[in-house]
């Protein structure tokens, strides 16, 4: 069963990003999909369609005709460790199909995993995104972003597919790779 949380932040579009760049999508950045529910089709590729360095990561999806409930989870190659106060900047190319995009933050034991609402994916156009993790569990665990997650909660009917962008990862993590 899949838990969702969530953890209060909101997104700030900003014309560029002022943090550090922690994952360098001008190849693969990440290791493999998970299609869980409601997923015909998911894969990652690496483009030149960039909005700041002109390269970056395809998140090719799409979406089952008759699922009521669909999402598809893009794992990171190196999870980063996170917490509260970190901040982070994710510049996207939305599909305008008003699905979540989402993150996921897995405890060190991987007995607690959380997934928070990141944008509503309801633009054709670049935007970056800033935010600041607030509210994780104060367990004395650590915890690490994993993977990006695509909900399908969008307007558009069942069966949709679609593809987003996603330039680098900028951040205040830990453990900068």
């Amino acid at each position: 069963t899949r838990v969702k949380r969530e953890i209060p932040f909101t997104p700030v579009e900003m014309t560029e990003p002022l943090l550090t760049k922690v994952v360098d999508c001008s190849a693969v950045a990440f290791t493999g999909v998970d299609t869980l529910e409601g997923v015909k089709k998911a894969k990652v590729t690496a483009t030149t369609t960039g909005k700041l360095f002109k390269k970056a990561n395809k998140l090719s999806y799409g979406f089952e005709d008759d699922a009521t409930e669909a999402f598809v989870e893009f794992n990171l190659n190196t999870p980063l460790e996170v917490e509260n106060g970190i901040e982070m900047t994710i510049p996207v190319l939305g599909d305008f199909s008003h699905n979540k995009l989402q993150l996921k933050y897995v405890n060190e034991d991987a007995s607690e995993v959380i997934y928070t609402d990141f944008i509503t994916l309801s633009s054709l156009n670049w935007k970056i995104y800033n935010a600041k993790v607030e509210d994780l569990p104060a367990d004395g665990k650590k915890w690490y972003l994993t993977a990006l997650v695509i909900e399908q909660t969008g307007h558009i009917a069942n069966g949709f597919a679609g593809d987003v962008l996603v330039e680098n990862i900028y951040g205040t993590f830990k453990n900068i790779p």
